[in-house]
């Protein structure tokens, strides 16, 4: 018995175990003018950017740079100063089994950043944790058809997979310019960063046009006794148009990060307003899924003479990708550390998330990690422009199943500060959750249909108890009979307490 198979070939998506990679980064800056006197650091910060990946055999290579900034104060001067520097960024990630030309994307975090004064210079301790996802798309090939298969029973069943279908990347230079109020007396920019929020797409002609905001936040100094340093926050709008086939544009996911800004005060002359310039460069990359759509054949088994073996095999595919995002207020109060001093005015606030323990119970989530918030307030006589840093714990509970495997990103946004009491800040911000649930099963198929050898039947009639786990199909095949012999009994049947009754 010979049996002609018509076989479809459909992609599976495979998706390696993650590997993280924790490393520490050293900047310096020049400091001017600070001789013997104290230096004290109000602010600090690190923005992260991944420039390059690679895909090696067993191995992936991360390139970048980190883009550390200070504010620091020197001596009994009541302004700010700035501190810049740059750090290149170079990491391998050991991934058993990737291979060149697989698809893979490196997340960073920062876990830490430090900045201290050291002999003339501001030293930046950076600690990061790098993850590293790779995919890889693999072939599977199907049975759809079996001809010239007269004494076959067979099943068919729907197969579906989800893949990586397109990727489109770009890159979008925001720049802005903004009165300052004259009475703000404005000098120039400290420190600045941004976010990027509210992020969403329309379809168009020829592919998506991407929108969103980026809130650019600036650290500046300003000719104020009362408040030497003031935060400012204004809102960017992203607008984009990213090309892609139209016919992939109905399961689109969006990512994008800040891979630069910079902000200048421009001073103000014969009392007038100054103005803030702002640019800011957005790396987006949208990501296309696309899904095969097939139904296969999974079983199979003769009621003739010949018996036929049907080969199995299993694996394991993408089923779908949900985003999963929320936002959870946070609170929490900074206590100062130096008793001898009470709060004024709360001139800037800054805020990082980091995760640290991910905790799936059932159909929930508890996510768990710390705000390290700082702080730079002016004492309550008006005399000290000082700061305060510390780590406050924070919980997210998500009603779903996260996988711990996958990225989570928590993002503190907005931070707001106010004096609660003489010896304590009031925090608050918004901690942004993000992350792709990616939905996986194990689809079982027939790889290989032939015949093999004798028979063996039985002949007569069969009286046969269902057991509870029973379908028409284990039923027939278990005794070599047609389907359709086994369904018309079920038909016939009179009550659950009869057997089934058929001919083989």
């Amino acid at each position: 018995m010979n049996f002609t198979l018509t076989r479809q070939a459909i992609e599976a998506e495979r998706q390696y175990e993650s590997e993280k990679v924790q490393t520490h980064l050293r900047a310096e800056a020049m400091v001017l003018g600070a001789g013997r006197e104290n230096v004290d650091v109000l602010l600090s910060d690190c923005r992260v950017r991944i420039t390059s990946v690679q895909v090696q055999t067993d191995r992936v290579i991360a390139e970048g740079e980190a883009v550390c900034q200070a504010a620091y104060k020197v001596g009994s001067e009541k302004g700010a100063r700035a501190a810049n520097a740059t750090c290149p960024i170079s990491c391998a990630f050991d991934i058993k089994g990737v291979l060149s030309g697989m698809t893979a994307r490196v997340f960073s975090e920062a876990d830490e950043v430090r900045a201290k004064y050291e002999n003339g210079h501001m030293v930046f301790d950076v600690y990061l944790t790098l993850s590293a996802c790779v995919t890889s798309l693999l072939p599977v090939n199907v049975i759809v058809g079996v001809q010239n298969g007269e004494e076959l029973e067979t099943i068919y069943e729907q197969i579906r997979s989800v893949k990586l279908a397109a990727e489109s990347a770009g890159t979008q230079v925001l720049s802005q310019t903004v009165s300052l109020p004259a009475a703000l007396d404005a000098r120039y920019a400290l420190m600045e960063w941004a976010t990027v929020s509210q992020l969403d797409h329309q379809k168009e002609p020829g592919g998506i046009r991407v929108s969103g905001n980026v809130l650019v936040e600036t650290v500046i100094s300003t000719g104020l006794d009362e408040k030497p340093v003031q935060l400012v926050r204004y809102r960017l709008p992203l607008d984009r148009f990213m090309e892609m086939p139209e016919w992939l544009t109905e399961n689109v996911y969006l990512n994008a990060s800040v891979a630069n800004v910079k902000t200048n005060v421009n001073q103000a002359v014969m009392g007038e307003d100054a103005s803030l310039l702002m640019e800011a460069e957005i790396d987006i990359r949208a990501c296309a899924m696309g899904e095969d759509h097939v139904k296969a054949l999974t079983d199979a088994f003769s009621t003739g003479d010949t018996e036929v073996i049907c080969e199995r095999k299993e694996t394991e595919m993408c089923l779908g990708v949900s985003r999963i995002s929320m936002n959870e207020p946070f609170r929490a109060s900074v206590l100062l550390k130096d008793a001898s001093v009470s709060v004024g005015d709360v001139c800037a606030v800054k805020t990082r998330a980091n995760v640290g323990e991910v905790i799936v119970d059932g159909a929930r989530t508890t996510i768990t990690g710390i705000v390290n918030a700082q702080v730079v307030y002016m004492t309550a006589n008006g005399e000290k422009l000082m700061s305060e840093n510390q780590d406050l714990p924070f919980e997210i509970v998500a009603a779903c199943a996260l996988d711990p495997n996958q990225q989570i990103s928590v993002s503190a946004v907005s931070p707001e500060g106010n004096a609660l009491m003489s010896d304590r800040i009031e925090i608050k911000c918004m901690l942004v959750m993000t992350c792709d649930k990616r939905i996986s099963g194990v689809s079982a198929y027939a790889e290989n249909v032939f015949a093999q050898g004798a028979n063996e039947r039985r002949k007569g009639v069969m009286i046969v108890w269902p057991r509870e786990e029973d379908t028409p199909w284990t039923i027939a095949r278990r005794y070599r009979t047609q389907v359709k012999n086994v369904e018309n009994a079920i038909n016939e049947k009179q009550s659950n307490q009869n057997p089934l009754v058929f001919k083989l």
